[in-house]
């Protein structure tokens, strides 16, 4: 089976309001970009993206679980050819309902320059802990670990992923 299609996934948790707080949605029923967003809001784009999905024939996915952290939105394909519909479906669905919301997302919660280069440099220094490198780079960017995270050496792959979750349960994003 494949699964393709991941909406977004935000880099820290943070929130403009609070996420009891009402929002007037459109008159599609939909929050916008011109808003704050809560979790609580992008949650539920999330879930009408999914449901557009499934009334579109996709089985569709949706990681991690509500009130957990900002979830992805994905779909399961039986094969290739129906890869290719069920992407299109999401496409359609994000532009309905999720895009401007994702926007929205993302601009609240993009890391400063600052938070960004400590969050490279947390998954150097957990790297060389972990003994997959001998010292970290002195300048480790988003290239690099993507390097890493591609390797042909499988012990390095995994210990990126280990890092990166710790990075998030550490710094928050």
């Amino acid at each position: 089976m494949l699964v393709a299609g991941a909406v977004m996934l935000p880099l820290r948790q943070t929130f403009a309001r609070d996420s009891n707080e009402p929002v007037a949605p459109d008159p599609a029923g939909t929050v916008t970009a011109r808003e704050a967003v809560t979790l609580r809001e992008y949650e539920a784009e999330v879930a009408r993206a999914a449901e557009c999905l499934e009334s579109a024939g996709v089985a569709a996915e949706v990681q991690p679980s509500a009130g957990m952290r900002p979830p992805q939105l994905g779909f399961a394909a039986g094969s290739m050819e129906s890869a290719t519909a069920a992407e299109a479906a999401l496409a359609r669905c994000r532009a309905e309902h999720l895009d401007g919301v994702a926007e929205a997302w993302r601009a609240q919660v993009a890391p400063t320059r600052d938070e960004a280069q400590a969050a490279f440099d947390f998954i150097g220094a957990c790297l060389v802990r972990a003994g997959a490198l001998a010292q970290a780079p002195t300048v480790i960017t988003p290239e690099l670990i993507y390097q890493w995270r591609s390797s042909e050496d499988a012990a390095l792959r995994e210990a990126v992923l280990a890092c990166t979750l710790e990075r998030q349960q550490t710094l928050g994003y």
